[in-house]
């Protein structure tokens, strides 16, 4: 008889739910390479005192920023960080409120998850080279070095340009020295963004165009300002979060056109009407 009640309590014991398989975590992470992962998330992360499922997807986004979609027993939130790094603290931090708080009351509601912190803009640089055709009398070197700014699917950049300098003569021996240089004000729509980044372009060009004389008994220096309107596209490949390469193609076309020419009125260089700017290079962020 005593035989028989040990062995039904130890069945029975046996049968019996443990505390600790009664008490877990059910934790679904997704998210890209070089970001945190789920078994790294899941270490610290406190026991849940109930049964309590947590999932959450991590990307970037199409403003360059980083964001997570968390859920916690269905109740559900999207944060943002400028990397995933600060993201996966954040989630850590929220999920482990909610399982200090997870006996049998229900998780904190959705509305107790800090909201996404907003838009800002963020500053960056770049350095680009490439051909100008139209500005000098035939296809020019163009160096160009921009500070830039960004908020959501909007970009600017100031920049300074300048043309290799170059030399027209005439068969008769006359002709003249050209160098040229120029100030770009130019904003960009962002509509796809992504690892690549397609943006369209618009601006405005601001510049000094000098030429000296050739060939002649005494020659003149004369500097005139030009101005055209740019229209253009981009494309921006992001090799790491603080560096793209770029790429660009702009039509330019000259409103105000300056001509140079000889004592007796014969024209040396005045630039085309229309031209085209092709630059790639290096985009910097921070």
């Amino acid at each position: 008889m005593r035989d028989r009640v040990l062995r039904g309590c130890l069945l029975a014991a046996a049968l019996w739910p443990r505390e600790a398989d009664a008490q877990h975590l059910t934790l679904a992470w997704e998210a890209p390479a070089g970001c945190p992962d789920g078994a790294t998330v899941r270490a610290r992360l406190p026991e849940a005192r109930r049964p309590i499922t947590v999932r959450a997807r991590s990307v970037r986004g199409a403003n360059d920023r980083w964001a997570i979609h968390l859920e916690i027993d269905g109740g559900a939130r999207d944060l943002e960080a400028d990397t995933c790094a600060e993201l996966a603290d954040a989630a850590v931090l929220i999920v482990s409120l909610a399982l200090d708080g997870a006996s049998s009351d229900p998780p904190a509601p959705p509305a107790q998850i800090p909201a996404a912190p907003g838009e800002r803009v963020r500053f960056g640089a770049r350095a680009l080279g490439g051909v100008d055709l139209g500005t000098l009398p035939a296809a020019a070197f163009v160096v160009s070095a921009a500070v830039t700014a960004r908020a959501a699917r909007w970009r600017g950049e100031v920049a300074l340009s300048w043309l290799s300098s170059q030399r027209r003569v005439s068969p008769s021996g006359f002709g003249g020295d050209f160098d040229a240089g120029r100030v770009t004000l130019r904003g960009c729509f962002v509509p796809f963004a992504h690892r690549l980044e397609l943006r369209a372009c618009v601006g405005v060009d601001v510049g000094l165009l000098v030429g000296a004389g050739v060939g002649v008994d005494a020659p003149d220096v004369g500097i005139a300002p030009w101005v055209a309107a740019r229209l253009g596209a981009e494309a921006a490949w992001r090799v790491l979060p603080w560096l793209a390469a770029v790429a660009l193609v702009d039509g330019v076309a000259v409103l105000e056109r300056p001509r140079f020419s000889l004592r007796d009125g014969t024209v040396v260089h005045t630039p085309e009407p229309v031209g085209v700017v092709m630059q790639g290079g290096a985009e910097f962020a921070w």
